[in-house]
């Protein structure tokens, strides 16, 4: 089968979970015998300037084909708006992509199309069924700097363009149930299929740490051997910082002495260390505090889309204790590895005989990772887009 999956920004290398999210779904399809073609836009903030768009081969046989406006590019960087959705991104690939990468897409027999910015584009050049991979209600998440920097007509196109997309795409997919109602208030309900898919994992990237590996990981980051330590990482996005504070304000305060908390990543700005929590700031190797982790820990209030880090959590065999917002999409239970509280009580009473009760703990390690491995596998859920891709060429 051939397939194209177009996406509005780069992401090989993989730095972040959008990257992934589009990224490893690709090498997946391309693995199991697909070919399929990756098309996507822009540069990266690390990459060097080009003026001409570009191919690379990002492994296991997948090209991606980078789209370069230079124009475009400098007139986003001189008004400051690099980071807001591209809503004028199918005009763009309509005179920037190459004749040969349109032939590709007149060739495919499928299309996957990663937000709603590039489904016209797609709409126009591809054939066959179009599934439409819905990360945020975009329109709404960017509402504030659309308004700032384009006004009201900026905001109506971009929804007009993301309910386009969302009424005319042959399926959509959603990550969890909440998501397909928020869509269809704003858009209506859709003639299609809509399908509810969990973001993925990596399980060979991310999986239980040995007792040596934990050892060796705290030594590394200055943690004590006797603690029981919880992870929790990300990026500085606003609802992450909202988590942290959380943690340092309610949760730190109340742990006892033989609890640790860990926090990677850029959600600290620097590095920070306090009796009993550690702030590594951007770090270079994440998978060291994965290592030295006991549990993990997402007490997310807002945000939206995907919730990869609680997949990571559970890969790596790490017990989960969320929000039930931090866990929306997922199955929860002692049986998946995911414990919910709803405020610092509820967290301490679930805490405390993970802290003290080994066998408790290694039952609900094991049950972490089992649940990543029957349901949130990459391999898995590039099955469910193929299955859902060829069902209507069968009808």
């Amino acid at each position: 089968m051939k397939i194209v999956v177009l996406a509005p920004f780069g992401v090989f290398p993989a730095r972040s979970a959008a990257h992934i999210a589009v990224l490893e779904p690709a090498r997946q399809m391309a693995a199991q015998g697909h070919d399929v073609t990756l098309i996507t836009t822009g540069l990266r903030n690390f990459e060097p300037l080009r003026f001409r768009s570009f191919p690379q081969d990002t492994g296991k046989g997948l090209i991606e084909h980078r789209i370069l406006s230079f124009m475009d590019l400098l007139t986003r960087k001189l008004r400051g708006t690099g980071r807001l959705p591209p809503i004028h991104l199918s005009k763009l690939l309509e005179k920037k992509v190459p004749l040969k990468v349109k032939e590709l897409l007149q060739q495919s027999d499928a299309a996957i199309v990663e937000s709603p910015w590039p489904f016209d584009f797609a709409k126009r050049h591809v054939h066959g069924p179009i599934l439409l991979v819905n990360h945020n209600l975009e329109a709404d998440l960017h509402e504030t700097p659309l308004l700032l920097h384009g006004g009201a007509k900026a905001l109506l196109k971009a929804r007009e363009t993301e309910a386009r997309a969302w009424r005319q795409a042959d399926l959509r997919l959603v990550s969890h149930e909440g998501e397909r109602l928020q869509f269809e208030k704003a858009y209506g309900v859709p003639q299609g299929p809509t399908l509810l898919s969990p973001p993925g994992v990596d399980l060979q990237t991310f999986q239980p740490a040995s007792p040596e590996d934990r050892k060796r990981a705290r030594q590394e980051l200055g943690i004590p051997q006797d603690v029981h330590v919880i992870l929790f990482t990300g990026s500085a996005h606003h609802p992450n910082l909202a988590a942290l504070a959380y943690i340092r304000q309610e949760l730190h305060p109340l742990s006892d002495e033989h609890c640790f908390f860990l926090i990677g990543g850029s959600v600290s700005p620097k590095a920070a260390k306090a009796p009993r929590i550690l702030e590594t700031g951007p770090i270079q190797d994440i998978g060291l505090c994965f290592q030295a982790a006991d549990t993990a820990i997402n007490p997310m209030f807002s945000g939206s889309g995907m919730n990869q880090k609680i997949c990571q959590y559970l890969a790596s065999g790490l017990p989960v204790l969320s929000s039930p917002f931090g866990a929306r999409g997922f199955e929860t239970g002692e049986e998946k590895g995911i414990l919910l509280f709803k405020n610092t009580e509820e967290f301490l009473t679930l805490h405390f005989p993970l802290q003290e009760s080994q066998e408790k703990k290694e039952a609900l390690q094991k049950a972490a990772r089992r649940y990543a491995k029957e349901h949130l596998s990459w391999k898995a859920l590039s099955k469910l887009r193929l299955q859902v891709l060829l069902e209507p060429r069968k009808a």
